[in-house]
């Protein structure tokens, strides 16, 4: 059944009720009436520019405007005027030297110097010859290492460009956040030209990296997460998926000004969900919130072209520094996204791999469920859909999430894993549900453990029983390998022996 519809590259897309391949012919595909579109309406606060007796806690979005102004009334402090575009810039600085502080001291005070060393924010000898504006967006489900690339980041910019970075734009933010979608082309183009034409230094760069979902509050819409099937047609409607930026909307609106570039963030779903692990109803609830928002960036990257757009692992940025490879790293980025490769080196090796180990800190049952799900899900996502566009693939690692002792968790070899996602696909929701039951059960008893298999054979059909059956042989197997103590592959014969007696190779 038809549960949603877009369009990209003046083509209708369709999203069905269960995944398929190839084509499917329209005299089987039912559409299902459409839910009543709701009027937007920004969640939470109606804006980002707080009055003076508005009450700010913690939790409210970038918190309360600096006043450069001393309160003075009859100063102009509209969206886009000029005194508005310097508290902008201001706040901007100040934020940038802040979280590169924090990131690293040495960095931070090179940072504020450049930013406030009275130079007009301009580095020394900017080596980049690129004329037109860029924009980056950091994109990633929540819990996927956002606070720890952002300033790797920023410090080269800040060192290549000076003021002309522009990041934790609270102005940007009112338009793509807190505005009405049919008024936000207008809007950013106000905003665009007045920071143009403000005094400072040209804008050189953007920085955006709002994460999906965005904030801890009124998450209510998309509680259930992937096992609403309507939740994501719904989340790609409303004008801020999972409360965040239109991603869609985002590359467009800025194609008129700059050159876009989106760099994906993934990590393992145990490592992000554990992050915040707090939000949502359970921890399970949680983990299905970010797989949902994983097949909506997967979605939204499917129709850029690969020149646009690359992903990054977490866990293969962790290995990388671990074994020091500062300058590999650098230089994949420095390709990607035009920043000096020699600032980019620097600010890596301030990089601290994250210390957590959640799966030897995440309940056992728990922890089985989210490895099933994603198991499940995952073939969904870019990390499957799109290996040509990782970064840092030669350092594939694992942060620890996969196993409770945090060794690495045994992955079936590519024809076990062929298989299983082609067994994957074929499921109905009720086999599906079935299916996160047997992988719940894999800690149980032999008992539960063929209970629970034979209520997922019992519906499934002949063809999928056979690649179900074929896909596990083919898992034992590969396992079997990755636990022994010798490596078949170092060897061009064995000698076996049966009861003391040799008896072939």
């Amino acid at each position: 059944a038809v549960i949603g519809e877009a369009h990209a590259n003046n083509r209708q897309r369709l999203r069905l009720s269960m995944p398929c391949s190839g084509w499917v012919t329209g005299k089987y595909v039912d559409r299902q009436p459409a839910a009543p579109r709701q009027a937007w309406a920004a969640d939470g606060p109606a804006t980002l520019f707080p009055g003076s007796g508005a009450a700010v806690g913690k939790k409210s979005p970038m918190g309360r405007q600096l006043d450069l102004f001393g309160g003075d009334v009859s100063v102009d402090r509209s969206f886009a005027s000029p005194a508005m575009v310097m508290t902008d810039r201001v706040e901007m600085s100040l934020w940038m030297a802040r979280e590169l502080m924090r990131f690293d001291p040495g960095l931070g005070d090179e940072a504020k110097a450049i930013l406030f060393g009275g130079s007009g924010g301009a580095p020394p000898n900017p080596s980049s010859e690129r004329k037109r504006l860029q924009v980056v967006y950091i994109a990633g489900i929540e819990g996927t290492g956002h606070h720890g690339i952002m300033p790797l980041l920023l410090y080269p910019a800040v060192r290549e460009y000076g003021q002309g970075v522009l990041a934790w734009w609270r102005s940007l933010r009112e338009v793509l956040l807190k505005t009405q979608p049919s008024q936000r082309k207008a809007k950013l183009r106000k905003l665009m030209e007045a920071m143009l034409q403000s005094k400072g230094e040209q804008p050189r760069i953007i920085f955006e990296w709002c994460s999906y979902p965005f904030g801890e509050e009124h998450r209510d819409r998309w509680a259930s997460g992937c096992e609403d099937p309507h939740a994501l047609a719904r989340e790609e409607g409303s004008g801020n998926p999972g409360n965040s930026v239109d991603l869609r909307e985002f590359i467009d609106l800025f194609s008129e000004y700059a050159d876009v570039s989106v760099l994906v963030l993934h990590r393992s779903l145990v490592s992000a969900a554990w992050s915040h692990k707090e939000w949502d109803q359970s921890l399970l609830d949680h983990a299905r919130v970010l797989a949902l928002f994983n097949e909506y960036i997967s979605g939204v990257v499917a129709d850029l072209p690969p020149s646009r757009w690359k992903w990054l692992a977490y866990e293969d940025m962790c290995t990388a520094h671990r074994s020091g490879a500062h300058r590999d790293v650098a230089a994949a980025l420095s390709d990607f996204l035009g920043l000096p490769q020699a600032s980019l080196e620097r600010s890596f090796a301030k990089f601290r791999p994250s210390s957590k180990n959640a799966a030897a800190e995440m309940p056992g049952d728990v922890l089985r469920e989210v490895q099933g799900l994603e198991e499940l899900r995952s073939n969904r996502w870019f990390r499957a859909r799109y290996p040509a566009q990782r970064l840092l693939a030669e350092f594939e690692g694992t942060d620890g999430a996969s196993q409770p002792n945090g060794s690495l968790r045994v992955q079936p070899d590519a024809a076990a894993q062929q298989n299983l996602t082609r067994f994957v696909e074929t499921m109905t929701d009720d086999q599906q549900r079935a299916w996160l039951d047997l992988q719940a059960a894999a800690a149980a008893s032999e008992k539960d453990r063929s209970m629970a298999l034979s209520r997922l054979q019992a519906l499934l059909t002949d063809d999928q029983r056979f690649l179900l059956q074929k896909a596990l042989v083919l898992q034992q197997n590969s396992q079997a390998v990755a636990r022994s103590d010798v490596d078949p592959s170092a060897y061009t014969c064995v000698h076996m022996w049966l009861g003391g007696c040799g008896f072939g190779s």
